[in-house]
């Protein structure tokens, strides 16, 4: 019928379902009124109640898991806003770092005077647009890796959400240095003519692919399973993480630099 019409709605559902197994459905239901045939309606109480709150259960567990991955989005999303507003502005000529008049002030003025300012503008604003864009994929490269690790906080007894956001802000200050010194390093040596910079000249080739920082809803991931307190585990395990998301950062850009 037409949408608003009365009417009823049906459900169905399996008793061999993934969920079902998962939280034992069939251990809860007495064997005398478990149906030998699944094809008929289910009609028994019993096997209605334990259904009815399985399905509870998950929806509980579904707004937990949720509600957690939001957590973990604010901070890099606050992160992402600041860089989008810092692109835009330079990508409208609003505004620029500035970077080569005031810690390359002699080969800018050189420059100035054989190119003029406006080539050196553009040149700044290419290596800018570059240089947050692939810092920012390292950024979110390197935050994937603590993501994937960041449960093992757990075992030393801390907050990994508490701990997610603190390596996010130290993480970010260090995005943000690495921008500025990457751009010095190669306003000093590129080749700069009356057109500004051949990027594909000087193997600055936009990414082709990006990441993403969005958290998997895996329950373990987030800290959600209840794990004892370890101190030998908080000792060994949390720095060795930290040791191999370093490792990885620093591989990764090995390869790009090759």
């Amino acid at each position: 019928g037409r949408q608003g019409d009365p009417g009823s709605s049906r459900f169905f559902i399996s008793l061999e379902d993934d969920l079902l197994k998962r939280y034992r459905i069939k251990e809860l239901i007495p064997p005398s009124v478990y149906p030998k045939n699944q094809e008929p309606p289910v009609e028994n109480p019993v096997l209605r109640r334990e259904i009815t709150n399985a399905q509870r259960i998950i929806e509980g567990q579904n707004y937990d898991i949720r509600r957690t991955l939001t957590k973990y989005s604010i901070v890099i999303e606050q992160q992402r806003q600041m860089v989008f507003k810092r692109r835009q502005d330079i990508m409208l000529d609003s505004t620029l770092p500035g970077l080569m008049p005031s810690r390359l002030g002699e080969r800018y003025n050189s420059l100035r005077l054989l190119l003029g300012e406006q080539v050196l503008r553009k040149a700044e604003k290419q290596v800018a647009m570059y240089y947050i864009n692939r810092c920012w994929a390292d950024y979110l490269d390197y935050m994937s890796y603590v993501r994937e690790s960041i449960h093992l906080s757990n075992l030393g007894g801390k907050v990994p959400l508490d701990e997610f956001n603190k390596v996010a802000i130290i993480a970010f200050r260090g995005f943000l240095a690495d921008v500025e010194n990457e751009i010095v390093n190669t306003l000093a040596d590129v080749e700069i003519t009356r057109d500004g910079i051949d990027m594909d000249k000087e193997g600055m080739k936009a990414p082709s692919s990006t990441w993403t920082y969005l958290v998997n809803d895996r329950p373990d991931q987030l800290g959600m399973s209840p794990i004892s307190f370890n101190p030998f585990a908080s000792a060994f395990l949390w720095p060795l993480m930290f040791i191999t998301a370093a490792y990885c950062r620093f591989f990764r850009k090995t390869e790009k630099v090759e």
